[in-house]
């Protein structure tokens, strides 16, 4: 906060610690102060997060991004020769964009992908199209507010999924950091903490082309049950669970297998 208020290094801070910082800095950095210790995460009182080595805005309107959430990128990274293409472009979409953290470094990380974040909220949407600005890879990023992936207008090789995955009872039980000031919107899975990702399973078919691949962030002890409810719906093979740096399953992996049960489709745009 100190940094952020003196807008100096961290070296520089430790180097100059001897020297009285100006007021207005002092004054900035007693504010946010207050802000933390209302319980205010870090990463809103500074306005910034950061995931996979980039630095990302966020605010109250967009979850904060998570490490485990990582994986997401390292499964989509390590299975991207793998998906279809379409004229020799990678399509993926990311379901649930937020803050626009997990298309951003998809885009940053896959030089020949095309990304398409997809949000229900317009203020979350508000937030990605900052982050997307701000990349260098922002044209090849394209952000839409819809439920889901319908209608998204086109088919991926990748579907990428970070849902809310929290239930609903377990709500109150989370930290006040993340219970009182992240959006429940993102967070409320239903009963079961499975609602939009049952959701999702059911109507991924129709937004991947043959051969492209589901991934879906999912909580500890859900993976199982999200592996099984795939399995037991045609056209899906290669399921796994891979699991997060606590040897927590983190990320499910399915794969659209052929309608016609012969070679990939690679269709046209």
């Amino acid at each position: 906060m100190l940094q952020h208020a003196t807008e100096l290094t961290r070296e520089a801070l430790l180097c100059e610690f001897q020297a009285r910082p100006e007021m207005a800095a002092l004054h900035s950095a007693a504010s946010l102060l207050e802000r933390r210790l209302a319980g205010e995460p870090l990463q809103y009182v500074l306005g910034e997060s950061w995931f996979y080595g980039r630095r990302f805005t966020v605010d109250r309107r967009v979850l904060i991004p998570r490490p485990e959430t990582e994986l997401l990128v390292e499964t989509a990274m390590t299975l991207r020769g793998a998906m279809p293409r379409i004229d020799g472009t990678l399509f993926l979409a990311d379901i649930g964009t937020g803050s626009g953290a997990l298309a951003v470094t998809l885009a940053e990380g896959v030089d020949d992908c095309r990304v398409v974040g997809c949000d229900m909220s317009r203020d979350a949407l508000a937030v990605a199209h900052v982050n997307r600005v701000r990349s260098s890879s922002g044209a090849r990023i394209s952000l839409l507010q819809c439920n889901l992936g319908a209608p998204c207008g086109r088919v991926f090789g990748g579907v990428l999924g970070n849902l809310p995955y929290i239930r609903t009872g377990d709500i109150p039980l989370l930290s006040r950091e993340i219970r009182d000031h992240e959006p429940i919107s993102a967070l409320d899975g239903g009963p079961d903490g499975l609602h939009l990702i049952r959701r999702m399973v059911e109507e991924a078919p129709g937004l991947l082309l043959d051969g492209g691949w589901l991934l879906l962030e999912v909580g500890e002890g859900q993976a199982q049950e999200v592996m099984s409810m795939m399995a037991a719906r045609p056209r899906w093979d290669a399921l796994a669970a891979i699991p997060d740096l606590n040897g927590i399953p983190r990320v499910v992996q399915g794969r659209l297998t052929c309608s016609s049960g012969g070679k990939v489709t690679r269709q046209s745009a």
